[in-house]
């Protein structure tokens, strides 16, 4: 007896299990609608120049590469850094959504480093430096463009760098 319940219990585990590996859909890729998107260089002033000249330095010491200024990246470290701002703190929420959202202007891979911190251009980025995740993120060899934002509130420093790459630098 125990052996016909055993058999037959193998048996519906392996009929259901069929059943259910020839139904079971494969969750389909997400496909991004690409906006139509030029790729635009914008001309860094004051701290955000300081960071952009800082990030592309250490790319060269480091031998990454220099990253390109892009003013979608731009826009979308402005509003980021808008919002860390009104929460008072450093930020990546909403981060994933912002990667997607970047993603459709023909960006690939993208990245992001946020701070406050006192003191200080220099010593903020001696502190992106200091912090591993940081760190990978501005050394990354994959990134080509690079977006920033810096606010100062009461000698506190807010700062959103993005990194992305492109797909193609041609017009998508």
């Amino acid at each position: 007896m125990k052996t016909i319940i055993i058999v037959v219990g193998i048996a519906l585990v392996l009929f259901f299990g069929q059943r259910y590996l020839v139904n079971k859909k494969k969750p389909k890729k997400k496909t991004i609608k690409q906006k139509p998107y030029t790729p635009e260089t914008i001309e860094y002033s004051g701290n955000d120049k300081e960071f952009h000249d800082r990030v592309n330095d250490h790319r060269i010491r480091d031998n990454t590469g220099k990253v390109i200024s892009d003013r979608i990246l731009t826009e979308f470290a402005v509003k980021h850094c808008k919002y860390m701002v009104s929460k008072d703190k450093a930020s990546h929420d909403f981060g994933l959504k912002r990667a997607d959202d970047i993603r459709e202007y023909g960006f690939k891979k993208v990245g992001e480093c946020t701070t406050t911190w006192r003191g200080g251009i220099k010593r903020t980025f001696d502190a992106y430096l200091r912090s591993k995740g940081h760190r990978e993120t501005i050394e990354d060899k994959k990134y080509t463009h690079f977006g920033s934002h810096t606010i100062i509130v009461n000698n506190k420093i807010f700062n959103c760098m993005i990194f992305a790459n492109r797909k193609s630098l041609t017009k998508v």
